[in-house]
C-alpha cells in the first residue's frame, strides 16, 4: 500500500499525540478545553441511509428517459482529541450502493479525514492544519463544498496557515484533490493541484471577505483538441451586512481568468441573497449569474467554471451544474416544536446566453445544445424535505424534488419531466 507522505506524516503525528496520556467518552467531537490540559480523546462513529426514486434524468443520452432507484449506506467512524491548543481527527468512511447506474456512490473503508490542528491560543493567534480534510471549507465554500446528498465525501491534502483575532481572518493553504477509487486506497488526482489565499473582516454586523484560488492542471485540452496544461485564478470578492428591519443582505462575485491549454478563460459569477427570520422561519431569496461560452471554439472559454461546489447551491434535483446560469430562488426553513424541520426553496433557471449549452449536473458531466429552442428558460424547480430528530442518533427525512420543463427544455426532448423521492436515515452514535 502506498500511502502519500501526507497522510503518512499526519498519522505518526497522532500516534504520537495519542500517547501523551488521554482519558476516553463515547462522543464524536472534540469539545473545548481549557488550554495546556491533558487531552480528551472522544470515539464516535456517524451513519448515513439513503434510498431514492429518480425519474426522467439524462443519464445516456439527453433525452430525459432514464430511471434508477438505489439506496446506499455510509459509515464514518472516528477519534478525535484536544487538549485547548492541539487538536486531531482520523476519520473513515466507507459507502456502499445497491441497484445504482453510478460507481461513485461506492467507497470501501478509506481515510475522509487524518489531521493535526496546533493553535497558539484557541481563539486567537496563529494556528496550523495539516492532513487529509474533508472537502468543507469556512474560506471558499463557493468553490470546494461537499455536495449535499453525496454519497461519497471528497477529501483534499491541505497544508494550512493562519492568523485570526476577534475581527479579522487571514489563511493561506495549498491543496491536493484526492480522487475516490472504490475498490483500493485513494490518491491525488493525477496532475491537479490548489493554493488559496484568505482574507476577512468583521466591522459590527458586517464583514468583507476576498480570496484568491488558484487550480493547476495538466493534460487538458482546448476547443480545438490541442493538449496542454492549465491554469484557473479565481478571485472572490464578498460584502455582507444587516439593512434595516433586520434583513441580511450579502452581495459575492468571483472573476475567473487564465488558460486552458491554448485557450483563454474569461468567466465570472455573481451571487446574492436577502435574508429574513421571522420567529421559528427563516425566508431567503437567492440571485445567480454566471457566463456561458458564447462562441465556442474560438480559443476563449468563458464558462463559469465552478470547481467542486454543492449542488444544492443550484438546485437538488442535481441537475443544474451551475455554468451558464441565470436563476433566482425564493426559500424557507421551519422549525417544528424544536425537533422538526420543513425546508422547500423554488428555483426558476435560465440560461444566460443561449449560444452555450445547458450544463448538467455532477453526475452526468453533461451539456445539453439545443439550436432550435425558442428561450433560455430550463424550468421550475421544486425542492422541498421534511426532517425529525427523534436523538443525536437518530434523524428521519424525506424528500420530494421536481422540475416542471421550460422551452429550453421541452424543444426537442422526447423525455418527460424529472422528479426524485428520497427517504434518509441518520446520526452520530
Amino acid at each position: 500500500m502506498n500511502v502519500r507522505p501526507t497522510v503518512r506524516t499526519t498519522i505518526a503525528l497522532l500516534l504520537t499525540l495519542l500517547g501523551a496520556g488521554a482519558t476516553a467518552s463515547a462522543q464524536s467531537a472534540p469539545g473545548p478545553e481549557v488550554p495546556g490540559t491533558r487531552f480528551t480523546i472522544k470515539f464516535g462513529v456517524d451513519y448515513f441511509v439513503q434510498t431514492s426514486a429518480r425519474h426522467d434524468y439524462p443519464y445516456r443520452d439527453d433525452q430525459f428517459r432514464d430511471s434508477e432507484t438505489f439506496l446506499w449506506e455510509r459509515l464514518r467512524p472516528k477519534v478525535s482529541g484536544t487538549n485547548g491548543r492541539v487538536s486531531f481527527l482520523i476519520e473513515g468512511q466507507d459507502t456502499h450502493s445497491r441497484g445504482s447506474v453510478f460507481t461513485t456512490r461506492t467507497a470501501y473503508l478509506d481515510l475522509l479525514n487524518a489531521w493535526v490542528d496546533v493553535r497558539q491560543h484557541p481563539a486567537k493567534g496563529w494556528s496550523m492544519r495539516v492532513g487529509r480534510r474533508q472537502g468543507d471549507f469556512d474560506t471558499i465554500t463557493r468553490l470546494v463544498r461537499t455536495p449535499d446528498f453525496a454519497a461519497v465525501v471528497r477529501s483534499f491534502d491541505v497544508a494550512e496557515i493562519g492568523w485570526q483575532d476577534a475581527k479579522t481572518d487571514v489563511r493561506g493553504m495549498v491543496l491536493h484533490t484526492v480522487d475516490n477509487i472504490p475498490k483500493s486506497f485513494n490518491t491525488w488526482k493525477p496532475g491537479e493541484r490548489m493554493w488559496t489565499v484568505y482574507g476577512r473582516h468583521t466591522m459590527g454586523t458586517s464583514r468583507v471577505q476576498s480570496y484568491l484560488t488558484t487550480r493547476y492542471n495538466s493534460n487538458v485540452r482546448s476547443e480545438g483538441g490541442v493538449l496542454g496544461d492549465g491554469a484557473i485564478y479565481a478571485w472572490e470578492t464578498l460584502g455582507a451586512t444587516v439593512l434595516p428591519g433586520k434583513v441580511g443582505l450579502t452581495l459575492e462575485h468571483v472573476l475567473q481568468v487564465g488558460h486552458t491549454s491554448s485557450d483563454d478563460v474569461r468567466a465570472s459569477g455573481l451571487f446574492g441573497s436577502l435574508t429574513r427570520t421571522w420567529g421559528k422561519s427563516d425566508f431567503e431569496i437567492r440571485y445567480i449569474r454566471t457566463t456561458g461560452d458564447a462562441a465556442r471554439g474560438d480559443g476563449r472559454r468563458g464558462a463559469y467554471d465552478v470547481f467542486y461546489p454543492a449542488n444544492a447551491q443550484y438546485g437538488a434535483l442535481g441537475l443544474m451544474r451551475g455554468s451558464n446560469s441565470h436563476a433566482i430562488s425564493i426559500g424557507a426553513g421551519h422549525t417544528l416544536w424544536r425537533k422538526g424541520q420543513i425546508n422547500w426553496r423554488l428555483h426558476e433557471n435560465h440560461l444566460t446566453t443561449m449560444r452555450d449549452g445547458w450544463y448538467v449536473g455532477q453526475s452526468t458531466q453533461t451539456t445539453i445544445v439545443r439550436p432550435g429552442a425558442r428561450s433560455g428558460r430550463i424550468g421550475s424547480e421544486w425542492d422541498s424535505q421534511f426532517g425529525w430528530t427523534f436523538s443525536p442518533a437518530l434523524t428521519v427525512r424525506g424528500g420530494v424534488y421536481k422540475l416542471w420543463p421550460g422551452a429550453y427544455f421541452a424543444d426537442t426532448r422526447t423525455g418527460g419531466a424529472p422528479y426524485e423521492f428520497r427517504l434518509q436515515i441518520f446520526g452520530s452514535l
